[in-house]
């Protein structure tokens, strides 16, 4: 009885692989890892920067509007913005369910950049950065700020050797306070 038992046992066994071979072949098979194509990767690198730079430059643009130029403790606003941009990146990610890695450290590297180089903006698009931010941002930061630097701490390093003779005052006008 042992050996007829053992017989339909391996017949179904037999059976069982013709029909579905993976089913004998391994009980906790690996999990299949997708690879997506290189352009997809691209794209999703370069959303996670564009977000980033957008998230830091928006929370910064409220706070200049909000607060207008605030020259005490601008270093810890400064840190207050990138946390905030942050904190908005953390709140993006978990309302649109994104777990890519790349994504979320492009986004992260997008904030770090912006932070360390908006000041450039005032001197490359000084019209756009006072309507976007305020005349009185774009002024403080030519006349604080050095072109083609980038912002460490409370040092600018530069990245370009060539001079420029930029005077600021030519291009942004000062906001007149009438007082009696």
């Amino acid at each position: 009885m042992t050996s007829e038992s053992n017989d339909a046992f391996q017949r179904r066994l037999n059976r069982i692989a013709k029909e579905n071979p993976l089913q004998t072949y391994q009980a906790n098979p690996e999990p299949i890892v997708k690879k997506r194509s290189l352009f997809l990767r691209v794209l999703d690198v370069t959303f996670g920067l564009i977000s980033g730079l957008l998230f830091l430059f928006c929370i910064k643009a409220l706070r200049v509007q909000a607060l207008g130029l605030t020259l005490e403790g601008s270093e810890l606003l400064f840190f207050l913005d990138i946390a905030a941009a942050v904190l908005c990146s953390w709140v993006w990610n978990k309302l649109n369910d994104v777990h890519n890695l790349s994504n979320v450290i492009s986004q992260q590297f997008g904030i770090l950049i912006l932070a360390l180089g908006i000041h450039n903006l005032a001197f490359w698009a000084p019209h756009q950065m006072s309507v976007a931010l305020s005349g009185d941002w774009v002024r403080h930061q030519q006349l604080n700020a050095e072109q083609k630097s980038i912002f460490v701490g409370v040092r600018y390093i530069r990245w370009s050797t060539e001079h420029s003779d930029y005077d600021p005052a030519s291009f942004v006008t000062p906001k007149v306070v009438y007082r009696n």
